[in-house]
């Protein structure tokens, strides 16, 4: 009884389930313990929490992020304490996507049959995704955390509707949450029209775990209404006196080319056929992998027959899973926040799509197998499942960073820390717009932001921009840096040098090349027993 369980194609579903969510869970803390360093996006957002304190926050943050206060307040209290490394301010995102992963196992073994459970969980814990935005400075894991937890305790209050306790446990979560994350109006809404279809109706389910029909839909429906009014209260005070100016500095992201695939075309009859089946087979559907241009087509076919299984066997489940969906169309149709295209705007989805993906799978294995094919089919998946989190782990291993151009700005910094003195000056050719002296660096985007965030984590240096020549103190680094995707003016680099120069004395030339040629740092150095120096590079 003992010996054949030691073949894993005998395993129980509970013991892969244990299986799986042990090697997940590792796989996200050796990306964690990596230690990427910084790239763009991240950086974008991460030197705001050395640059602002908790009520700057509430203007306009460094590059013009939208990012909720939630996660903001969180990470900068952290950072307080722990510093403002890549591991700490890594933190939040990593513990939340933990917590959606043993939410996630908890809900499919409460909701599912063992076999469909174990293949939902296999998805999830293989996902590229639901792990890479979970070791960011991003808030993405958060929204999938919330949205979960909104559909678990929307799922509790259909199974129980007049118990008063629930819907005080999901409202207190709404309102919390429309300070935690953007997207949750979508898993918000959606729960709250399910649940209004609940009271109104109050339809009897095939679910085996629902109670009896209430005698009462008064009860219910009040305690709905306040829910609803308390959750729409919360998002308006958190738009108006936060969200609003955040979407109003980042209005330029409604012109980005993602955001701009993922708005249905809804005047164009053929384009908007066209624009469903890209949409719903692409990045949207990417678990455990995928991609755009149908690169998740066969993701989306698992999902389907999902539906189908549940629409016969948990009808009302289906249907709060995939209640987000109209207020997310209802979003994209008047070019407020993207439907598809990209996986990391809708984390709040992947748990939905792998659950229905691994319900999916079992049902297309017992068309082909029959009733007990799947016993042992669904165990190979769970077998490729865990191969590939470990050629994922491999990856990371010998690839821990995004680009070199990422790993050479931390090494640049660090040199530089190395090479100065403390109480000298650091200087970056450039400002934050037209009128700057020198280039407007807000325009070099995400890789200039990793190096600035690199340069104030060292934390004891002067790190100063917009510094006119015949302001430069003695003793000085001048930082000037090119960036091979925008225009770079060499005169005026060369002007603002030859200006320097004259007052301070000839500097040391120091040049590094990163990745991407022509990106370039170039250091000078200006010292007052400094009496050689190198020419500029061409």
């Amino acid at each position: 009884m003992t010996c054949h369980r030691k073949n894993p194609l005998q395993w129980p579903p509970t013991r892969w389930i244990a299986v799986l969510l042990v090697c997940h869970v590792f796989w996200r803390t050796i990306r964690w313990l990596l230690v990427f360093p910084m790239w763009g996006d991240e950086a974008f957002i991460a030197v705001n929490f050395i640059s602002l304190g908790y009520m700057d926050m509430f203007g306009t943050l460094v590059h013009d992020q939208v990012v909720p206060l939630g996660y903001l307040w969180t990470t900068l209290a952290l950072s307080q304490v722990l510093g403002t490394s890549e591991l700490v301010l890594r933190i939040p995102a990593v513990a939340a996507g933990i917590a959606t992963a043993l939410l996630f196992a908890w809900c499919c073994v409460r909701w599912l049959g063992r076999h469909q459970a174990m293949l939902a969980i296999a998805i999830f814990c293989a996902s590229y995704y639901s792990v890479r935005y979970a070791t960011e400075v991003k808030p993405y894991s958060l929204d999938m955390l919330i949205a979960l937890i909104i559909t678990v305790l929307a799922w509790r209050v259909h199974v129980d509707i007049n118990n008063p306790r629930r819907w005080i446990a999901l409202a207190i979560t709404l309102i919390i949450g429309a300070w935690f994350s953007y997207p949750v109006v979508f898993p918000a809404g959606g729960a709250l029209l399910f649940l209004a279809g609940r009271v109104l109706w109050q339809e009897r389910t095939r679910d085996d775990d629902v109670r009896a029909r209430s005698s009462s839909w008064v009860a219910p429906l009040i305690m709905g209404i306040i829910t609803s009014l308390l959750f729409a209260g919360s998002f308006l005070a958190m738009w108006f006196l936060f969200g609003k100016q955040q979407s109003l500095a980042n209005d330029s992201n409604r012109e980005l080319e993602g955001w701009l695939n993922a708005f249905p075309p809804i005047t164009e009859p053929l384009g908007m056929i066209r624009w469903f089946f890209n949409t719903h087979t692409g990045n949207m559907m990417a678990y455990p992998i995928g991609g755009n241009h149908g690169g998740s087509s066969l993701t989306t076919l698992f999902v389907v027959f999902g539906i189908w299984t549940l629409w016969r066997e948990k009808r009302a489940l289906l249907l709060l899973l995939l209640s987000p969906l109209p207020f997310m169309f209802l979003a994209a149709a008047m070019e407020a926040y993207p439907y598809g295209d990209s996986a990391r705007v809708l984390q709040h989805m992947g748990p939905a799509i792998c659950l229905l993906a691994g319900v999916g799978i079992l049902a297309v294995m017992r068309r082909l197998f029959g009733p007990r094919g799947p016993v042992h089919a669904g165990r190979i998946v769970c077998v490729m499942m865990l191969v590939l989190i470990f050629i994922a782990i491999v990856v990371d291993l010998k690839k821990p960073y995004k680009t070199k151009s990422d790993l050479h700005a931390r090494e640049t910094a660090q040199w530089l820390t190395d090479h100065s003195e403390p109480g000298q000056a650091w200087i970056v050719h450039g400002g934050w717009d037209d009128q700057a002296v020198g280039p407007n660096l807000r325009k070099l985007g995400g890789d200039f932001a990793r190096l600035r965030y690199q340069m104030l984590q060292q934390g004891d240096r002067p790190f100063q921009m917009n510094v006119p020549a015949n302001a430069v103190p003695p003793a000085s680094w001048v930082m000037i840096y090119r960036d091979p995707q925008r225009p770079f003016d060499p005169q005026m680099a060369e002007q603002y040098i030859a200006d320097i120069t004259a007052r301070l004395g000839q500097p040391v030339v120091h040049e590094f090349d990163f990745e991407r040629e022509p990106e370039t740092v170039w250091l000078y150095e200006f010292s007052a027993n400094q009496t050689s120096a190198q020419p500029m590079p061409e």
